[in-house]
């Protein structure tokens, strides 16, 4: 093999790298996302049912 062609296929295999960490990256954004969004989701529903309940248990229960 030449030497240009190891850098070529070096690159390849180095974009390839990239592409694959940015891919991680970014689905772990998201998973961090959708937990804020769950628990903001949760603090709203617990808002609700405390209004709703009055003097009721925690989990929403009387």
């Amino acid at each position: 093999m030449t030497t240009t062609k190891r850098k070529r296929i070096k690159i390849k295999i180095d974009i390839m790298m990239m592409r694959r960490k940015r891919e991680k990256e970014e689905e772990k954004e998201d998973e961090e996302e959708e937990k804020v969004e769950r628990s903001e989701e949760s603090e709203e529903d617990k808002r609700e049912n405390e209004g709703r309940g009055g003097e009721g248990r925690e989990d929403g229960r009387d």
